[in-house]
């Protein structure tokens, strides 16, 4: 079962830290709810905020479990058809919400973000690591390659990392049970793959052989997964009011707002979705 609560063991953080820092995905806390980005771009773009739907109690960085929407808003001015995205992205750089439009002239934009727009957004990313991770395990798994396994074992371990990322951020939405249930059997086999491939990629490379049928194993699991995987794409968008995805209160585990202008990152705020029983647990005090 998925953990909804953040609780991290020791060796599953720190092969996540090795391979996000590799995979250039892991992020950092930015320094508050707001930011001024009038030195960063010249459309004059400015003002970056996050706030309750209905603005009360002005910008803030963390929102109470079971939130639908927070609005992010911003400045423009001196535009002329300049295109300007909202991105968020989850844990492991996943993309869960996008909107992108062109603006002209000055003036405020707000930008609702939801949960019913984020689920469908997360279901999507794990379909589609899902389906790249089994074409690379049939890769390695094909008899008549005999270069590049290694490298197809690699590429299929980044994949599932992806799927899971995307799998435990997903779980903190207020699915129904029977979804949550099928959400659970998804990420079991996804554990399965991960374990067969962990085994492929430590064997040695004389052992060319195991290493194929591992990944064959691994492949037949990943099959499993885009089934359920394009079960719960039709399911989860015809849930209506879904909350925004719970996540940690530790530097790794919230959103990444991000603004982009002209398709270059101007500036980045966080945001949480965490009440006060998350619990996080510094990599320095992991195992003891």
């Amino acid at each position: 079962m998925i953990a909804s609560t953040h609780v991290r063991n020791a060796p599953y953080a720190l092969s996540v830290l090795t391979l996000a820092l590799t995979l250039g995905i892991a992020h950092h806390r930015a320094p508050a709810a707001t930011a001024d980005l009038s030195d960063l771009n010249s459309a004059g773009v400015t003002d970056l905020a996050l706030s309750p739907i209905g603005g009360g109690g002005g910008p803030r960085d963390t929102f109470a479990p079971g939130t639908e929407e927070v609005v992010a808003s911003f400045r423009y001015e001196e535009t002329e058809r300049t295109r300007i995205a909202v991105v968020v992205k989850s844990r492991g750089g996943i993309v869960c919400f996008r909107s992108e439009d062109r603006y002209s002239g000055a003036g405020v934009a707000q930008i609702t973000l939801s949960g019913s727009a984020m689920a469908p957004a997360l279901i999507g990313a794990i379909d589609g690591a899902a389906r790249e991770a089994r074409r690379n395990a049939d890769r390695a798994a094909d008899p008549a390659r005999q270069a590049g396994t290694h490298e197809y074992l690699l590429s299929v371990q980044a994949g599932l990392l992806r799927v899971g990322f995307a799998a435990e951020t997903l779980v903190g939405s207020n699915l129904p049970d029977e979804t949550r249930t099928r959400l659970d059997d998804l990420d079991r086999l996804r554990e399965e793959a991960t374990r067969l491939i962990e085994r492929a990629v430590g064997l040695p490379a004389v052992e060319l052989d195991q290493k194929k049928s591992l990944a064959g194993q691994a492949a037949d699991r990943l099959g499993s997964v885009v089934l359920i995987a394009g079960e719960l794409i039709t399911v989860i968008a015809q849930i209506d009011n879904l909350a925004i995805p719970t996540t940690g209160s530790g530097e790794q585990d919230g959103y990444v707002v991000q603004l982009e202008v002209e398709g270059d990152v101007a500036a980045s705020i966080d945001l949480w979705v965490a009440g006060n029983d998350a619990i996080y647990l510094p990599f320095g005090e992991l195992g003891r």
